[in-house]
């Protein structure tokens, strides 16, 4: 597995303090990053701040990527350009799925349960040529993507009735 650490650049954050005292029409002299900062919201500026990132390899067809707030995400990559991203929170809880190509980012797919069906997917296409680490593997096992289902027995004690959850397997 090969990690490499990419930064924001930080030429983006030098521009910005420059525009926040001059009026919006010296925004046109700015290199492009800089105007679309000054212009961006809170999701945008998260997402700039999020790029210092650790990128690793895992094989020919998988990367993952850890950010600092403990979130990661993991890149299963098709044929040619064409491949999917999953984002998960730190408590491994699956957040979106969304599209990746040459051609730029998809809309982020966020019903989990085609999700979780769609990333067992993905694993199980590539555990047909190449192995994957124990820390992938642990989500497609992992409880929260098959959420147990429950049933109600009814017991009695005396004259009192009560309903036990009981766990269906």
């Amino acid at each position: 597995m090969q990690k490499e650490r990419l930064v924001a650049p930080f030429f983006i954050f030098s521009k910005i303090d420059e525009t926040s005292r001059k009026s919006d029409d010296t925004l046109t002299n700015l290199p492009t990053p800089a105007r679309w900062f000054k212009r961006c919201g809170f999701q945008q500026l998260k997402e700039v701040m999020m790029k210092d990132c650790e990128y690793t390899h895992v094989n020919s067809r998988v990367r993952m990527r850890k950010y600092p707030t403990g979130e990661y995400g993991i890149t299963f990559l098709g044929g040619g350009s064409n491949g999917w991203y999953y984002e998960f929170s730190k408590d491994h809880k699956l957040k979106y799925k969304q599209h990746r190509s040459a051609y730029g980012i998809g809309k982020a797919v966020k019903n989990k349960a085609s999700n979780w069906k769609d990333f067992k997917c993905d694993v199980d296409r590539v555990l047909k040529e190449e192995k994957l680490p124990a820390q992938i593997m642990r989500l497609v096992k992992w409880r929260f993507s098959n959420p147990p289902s429950f049933k109600y027995v009814e017991e009695q004690i005396g004259c009192i009735t009560y309903f036990k959850k009981m766990e269906v397997k």
